[in-house]
């Protein structure tokens, strides 16, 4: 006899529970550490307009990025180190995409007609559109696709990329993960070879292809960054149970493994002439050559022993962390506004920087609060109705969702009339 689909259901929402219960306990220092490494990039990305900070030449802070793909690989496994089913598969790329797509979109509309410089698409160009809008530009090495409409959102294309990997990388991960970890690497050094070879330009910014494009925003060359962050899941999982480490004793290990990262970052600032890595490689240790150091200090400050991880727990912290999506998101769109104000704006550069951050962290704030949230939270209640059947989930009513999303958005548009107004008044 076919059970019905409300038995159906209820095995599936049980087979979840099963594998959802193997976390067991929260991890806020990373979701703090994601704030610190958004500082690097909105660092990095506003340095043309308000002048590098002294850091910008001391250490490569691109390699931030890494952290990002490497977590996202360690929370993912963390979570998710094995599926019950097929619906519980089509259920994490649901709530993947949930995570992601809506503020993707949103913010790909905000560039689109309220951010200056960036051009009005034309019939031409519509297809671009469409990669970008469906995650899928970062495949594509040109410049104009790479950073078509919110030039951030290169790095979700990335990640839809291991979304689409993760399921078949956790099923192989028990019996296969060596190959898997010296695949990755293998495959990474393939596009380094490779770039050398066709001697792919190290002009980030050249109309055709640079190694932006076959290196550093390319998600064959990103995923082995991705995998460390499961190999050091796998790590993490077998040690917490047995690492005795005092608060003090722990805190030295934090400490050590942080000036580790800033010996390990200067090594890569300082060792990019060697002539044997070609063009090609000398670019990668620079902007990705850190990758096994962030799975480590993930792993660490995972344990949440030391007195550095029990700071960054605090509540604040991990507030900041939790909007540092949607500061990763919005930053740009805000400099972009800033731009043109360079020269006006010369003369008093640290104040008008201090602006800069005020109006990104509360358009940030407001993007988290009235978008990302809600919506996701709205997203994934349906889906697990309609995928996982299970029929005891309420998706949030019109009102719970309508009320966050009208604050949130009034706060984005509000942000955005004092970046008209600012703009104005500026250029006279």
């Amino acid at each position: 006899m076919m059970p019905t689909a409300k038995e159906h259901g209820q095995f599936l929402k049980a087979a979840y529970s099963t594998v959802s219960s193997r976390q067991t306990k929260t991890l806020p220092a990373l979701t703090s550490l994601r704030f610190i490494a958004a500082i690097a990039i909105v660092l990095i990305h506003s340095g043309t307009t308000f002048g590098y900070q002294p850091i910008a030449y001391e250490l490569p802070l691109h390699q931030a990025v890494s952290f990002f793909f490497v977590l996202s690989g360690f929370v993912l496994f963390y979570n998710h180190p094995g599926f019950a089913s097929r619906r519980e598969i089509y259920f994490f790329y649901a709530n993947r995409l949930a995570r992601i797509w809506p503020a993707h979109i949103i913010t790909a509309m905000l560039a689109m007609f309220l951010t200056p410089s960036t051009p009005w698409p034309s019939v031409a160009n519509w297809w671009v559109i469409l990669l970008n809008l469906f995650m899928l530009h970062a495949w594509v090495p040109v410049l104009s696709i790479l950073l078509s409409l919110n030039v951030v959102s290169w790095a979700l294309s990335v990640e839809v990329f291991f979304y689409a990997c993760f399921p078949l990388l956790t099923t192989q991960w028990p019996r296969r993960w060596h190959w898997l970890l010296t695949g990755g690497f293998l495959l990474t050094v393939s596009m380094v070879a490779l770039s050398n070879h066709f001697k792919v330009t190290r002009v980030e910014l050249d109309p055709v292809v640079s190694v932006l494009g076959t290196i550093y925003m390319n998600p064959l060359t990103r995923l082995f960054e991705f995998i460390l962050g499961m190999a050091a899941a796998s790590v993490f999982r077998g040690t917490e149970a047995i690492v005795g480490w005092t608060r003090n004793q722990a805190t030295v290990v934090e400490v050590g493994i942080v000036l580790l990262g800033i010996v390990v970052m200067r090594l890569c600032l300082l060792n990019v002439q060697r002539s044997w890595l070609g063009d090609a490689g000398q670019y990668y240790l620079l902007r990705q050559g850190g990758g096994l150091w962030w799975a480590g200090l993930i792993v660490i400050f995972a344990l949440g022993r030391g007195w550095l991880s029990r700071l960054l727990a605090h509540p604040v912290a991990v507030r900041l962390g939790e909007i540092s999506f949607s500061l990763y998101l919005v930053h740009a769109l805000v400099v972009k506004h800033f731009e043109a104000l360079a020269s006006a704006i010369k003369p008093h550069q640290s104040a008008w920087f201090c602006a800069y951050w005020i109006i990104s962290l509360t358009m940030a704030y407001a993007f988290w609060y009235g978008v990302e949230n809600p919506l996701r939270r709205l997203l994934v209640a349906h889906a697990r109705r309609v995928i996982l059947l299970d029929e005891e989930v309420k998706p949030p009513n019109l009102i719970a969702t309508a009320r966050p999303m009208g604050l949130g958005l009034t706060g984005v548009a509000g942000a955005y009339l004092l970046l008209y107004f600012v703009r104005q008044s500026l250029l006279g």
